[in-house]
This record gives structure tokens, C-alpha cells and sequence, in this order.
């Protein structure tokens, strides 16, 4: 597949990405996902991260022997479904700079770089940014985790100072509204969900399923969840709707997956499927199947909306109570896609009520047997996420726009 255009030219020379991997797959997918998107859009794309191992496990091009090699500490040049992103081991790029890396002097660096959700540059990388510091060609990103708290709009697209150095970063916040950056959605993507609503048809469906040994006619659940939420209050739920229903469960990997299918596995009223690792365009094939998500992390919370599904956020507890403060700002943003009030709260009821680990049986049956309400308020959300654009998109016009500025 060729790159596709950007809207505008002149554009950018290259992106250097770099991350540190806290949130698992949520941190590696994220800065896989706009690696993969810059280099679509024909801007060469590279990604310094400090767990290949994790991210290897989203990339089947970093399996083995490739991965092997990763390890020993050498860059690996993966080959995409759209096109060429090279991966740096973090400790093998710092080596890289410290021995004077031709491919790394300040010339000829990446004219995008992005500091993603704060992970600290390397030193000797700010002393070469320090370099072409009046260039208004370079720039650099501290691009932050996405948030719908609406604190992020004025901290959006705002200029920070380096303490040291004569390095400008701009802060640029992921986002549902038009005063932030938006979510990636790569330019197939709109295409893909609205030939799916063309082409699928309950039977189409109904053979997937039956090839999965799952119920044809089952409501079906994507769970990819955490060991901290309540599993064993879930088990019973799943349990007592699939006596009144059809319901199938698709478990994603992990530790949570694995406990649900050692509660589930007994069951005699509900169809269970162990779904495998898959890369990301295959993630969202297995969305699309699901009639409900409840779902982890930044990138797949993201997949999900943007595939129109009706959601459970499993986010990742904490002791200050700052993901419930996260959780009401996101709900808050749906408000108005509300015809009233005592839907809406009927909605908001049951993802607050998960998070917290209050859910109770009776009005988790009841949302889910609401799901015809809930979905058509998710195709609405979806819909407003696409007209938003996209945020790889927003960042490239913003460099675009530095490059007026200095003219």
C-alpha cells in the first residue's frame, strides 16, 4: 500500500519517537500505533522503546529471529502492514549517541521528535536538539497521555522551557474535544466501519461465531481486563445473564483472562472462547465481533469507541483515586449525546459502579439488556471522534504551521 498524502506540504523529514514502557500494552501500543501512522502518511518513522519484549508481543515482525537480535542490543527495521518503522532498543540507541553515531548528529536528526507521556530524553539526543534549537524544522513534542478532564485544554499546544538547555517543548494532549489533539485514526479505518455496516449481516456474523465454537445468536463480551478488578463478581454476573440469554465471552491474554476462564470454564450457559495475542489491525476485527467491550489501557479503550462499541473502562486503579476523577471526566463527555437525564445516569450507572468494584448483578442485566440504547449513543461518539480528525494529522499541521510562523 502506498503512502498516502498529507493534505499539505512541506512535511517533515522524519519522527523519532521514544518511550518507556509503565502501562504494558497501553504505552507500547500507543507509540507503536503512531509510528506505524507517520510512516503510512510517508514520514519515516522511528521508535526508541525500552521493553521490545512487550512490544513484540503486539508485532509479529519482532518475533523471533529478529527478536533475538533486538535483545543483543541491535536496531531492528520491522516491515508493517502499510509500511517501514525502525525500532531502537532505548540502551542501544544511548550507546549509539554516546559513541558518536553518524546516523544521530543534529543534521541529520528526525525533524519530529515526541517525548511521550514523560519519559525524559536522553541527554546526549537534548545536547544535539540544543543544536538546531533555531531551526524552525525541528520540533520537539512532550506529547501526554490522553485524558478527557478538561484541565487538558488549556494545557494543550502550550510551550514548555528547558531548565538547562535552549530547547522549546511543546505539550500536546490526546483528547476528545476540538480544543485538544484528538486520538490517532488512521485514514482506512472510517472506511473500514462504515463497509462493515454495509456488508455484515447477522448469518456473516452468525459463521464467525459458529468457527470460534461460539453461540451464532450469543450476546458476545471482549474482555481485556485487570487482576485488580472484581473477577469473581464478574464471573457471577456473566453467569446469571447467560441463564436468561445467550452469551458468549472472548477472553484477551493475560492474568485476568486466564482467571476469568478458570471461573467461567465450569459453566454450562455460556460459550468461552481464549482469544490469542494479535497485532493491532486484527484487534480490531475481534472489536467489531463483540457487542460489548470491557476494556484496559489507553490504545485499546481508544479502538474500542472508535469502533462504535458500548464499554466497560477497566482503568487502572489508584491509590490517590485520580482514575476515578479520569473515568468521570470521559463519562461527563458523553452527557449530551443523552435525550435525558435518567437514560444518561441509567448508563453512567454501571461504569462507575465497575470501576469502583459496587456492580451489582441486577443493573449490570439491565444495561446489558439496554444494549440497542447504548449502542446507537456509541455510533454517535464514534462518529464525533472521526469528525474531529486525526491526531497525527493535528501534530503534523502544527509543525506545518511553525513553519509560516517563522516565515
Amino acid at each position: 500500500m502506498s503512502p498516502s498524502p498529507l493534505p499539505l506540504d512541506p512535511r517533515p523529514n522524519g519522527a523519532l519517537i521514544f518511550c518507556r514502557v509503565i502501562d504494558n500494552f497501553g504505552d507500547a501500543g500507543v507509540t507503536w500505533r503512531l509510528a506505524r501512522r507517520f510512516s503510512a502518511l510517508g514520514i519515516p518513522a522511528t521508535l526508541v522503546i525500552d521493553r521490545v519484549d512487550v512490544l513484540a508481543k503486539l508485532v509479529p515482525e519482532l518475533d523471533s529471529p529478529l527478536r533475538d537480535f533486538t535483545f543483543e542490543g541491535n536496531p531492528v527495521r520491522p516491515v508493517g502492514e502499510t509500511a517501514e518503522v525502525t525500532v531502537w532498543d532505548w540502551e542501544t540507541f544511548e550507546k549509539a549517541l554516546a559513541d558518536t553515531d553518524p546516523q544521530w548528529e543534529a543534521a541529520r536528526l528526525p525533524e519530529l521528535v515526541f517525548e511521550t507521556f514523560g519519559c525524559r530524553l536522553p541527554d546526549a539526543l537534548e545536547a544535539r536538539l540544543a543544536e538546531v534549537a533555531d531551526n524552525p524544522r525541528h520540533l520537539t513534542y512532550n506529547l501526554e497521555y490522553l485524558s478527557a478532564e478538561t484541565w487538558v485544554e488549556d494545557s494543550h499546544n502550550v510551550w514548555g522551557l528547558h531548565p538547562r538547555l535552549p530547547i522549546k517543548k511543546l505539550w500536546f494532549f490526546p483528547g476528545f474535544t476540538d480544543k485538544t489533539g484528538g486520538v490517532i485514526i488512521e485514514e482506512p479505518l472510517k472506511a473500514e466501519v462504515v463497509n462493515c455496516e454495509k456488508t455484515s449481516t447477522p448469518e456473516k456474523k452468525q459463521t464467525v461465531l459458529r468457527a470460534l465454537g461460539l453461540h451464532p445468536d450469543g450476546l458476545t463480551f471482549f474482555i481485556f481486563t485487570y487482576p485488580e478488578n472484581d473477577l469473581t463478581a464478574l464471573t457471577n454476573h456473566l453467569t446469571a445473564l447467560s441463564k436468561k440469554h445467550p452469551v458468549n465471552v472472548m477472553l484477551a491474554p493475560g492474568v485476568a483472562g486466564d482467571t476469568l476462564y478458570r471461573h467461567l470454564q465450569s459453566s454450562d450457559t455460556l460459550r468461552l472462547r481464549k482469544m490469542p495475542f494479535v497485532c493491532q489491525p486484527e484487534f480490531d476485527a475481534v472489536l467489531r465481533l463483540a457487542d460489548i467491550a470491557i476494556i484496559r489501557g489507553e490504545d485499546s479503550f481508544v479502538r474500542a469507541q472508535l469502533n462504535g462499541k458500548p464499554l466497560l473502562w477497566s482503568i487502572y486503579p489508584t491509590d490517590d483515586q485520580a482514575h476515578l476523577i479520569k473515568l468521570d471526566a470521559w463519562l461527563d463527555r458523553l452527557r449530551p449525546l443523552f435525550e435525558d437525564e435518567e437514560t444518561y445516569l441509567a448508563w453512567r450507572e454501571v461504569p462507575e459502579a465497575w470501576v469502583k468494584g459496587s456492580l451489582t448483578e441486577s443493573a449490570f442485566i439491565r444495561w446489558c439488556e439496554a444494549l440497542p440504547t447504548w449502542t446507537t449513543i456509541a455510533t454517535q461518539w464514534q462518529n464525533e471522534l472521526f469528525d474531529r480528525g486525526d491526531l497525527v494529522l493535528h501534530l503534523v499541521a502544527r509543525w506545518q504551521q511553525a513553519q509560516d510562523e517563522a516565515q
